[in-house]
């Protein structure tokens, strides 16, 4: 789920100009902004998944290794388990549904986390 650059802007970013990938980063997590407000016109959608995965580009500029799998369970929450959490919402819980709402969240919550360990496994060899 990491931000992929035009192959003309990771030149500027392997020339070690970060400016130029935090000015695009910062400009996402604005344009964030717009569909969250849509979102929430017609929804409940809760802001702290959308703060948390701004952390997680944050963290994308700051760091590329981990220490221990916290570390690394953290970042996958921050970059794909939100993603997972904002879906809950529009894509709703059956109204018959035995599922109880908490449930249906960590459901998707480890959803997002299994997916971005599985990008993270399958980027291995590449890297």
């Amino acid at each position: 789920m990491a931000l992929t650059l035009p192959t003309s802007l990771q030149r500027h970013w392997t020339d070690g100009n970060k400016d130029c990938v935090m000015f695009l980063k910062v400009a996402l997590m604005t344009c964030m902004m717009l569909p969250f407000h849509i979102l929430s016109l017609n929804y409940f959608v809760d802001i702290q998944p959308f703060k948390d995965m701004i952390n997680g580009m944050r963290l994308d500029l700051r760091k590329s290794r981990y220490n221990n799998f916290d570390e690394l369970y953290l970042y996958c929450y921050y970059v794909a388990g939100t993603v997972g959490l904002m879906s809950v919402p529009v894509m709703r819980i059956a109204p018959d549904s035995k599922a109880s709402t908490e449930t249906v969240y960590n459901s998707a919550l480890a959803l997002g986390v299994a997916n971005q360990l599985t990008n993270i496994l399958r980027d291995v060899g590449e890297e």
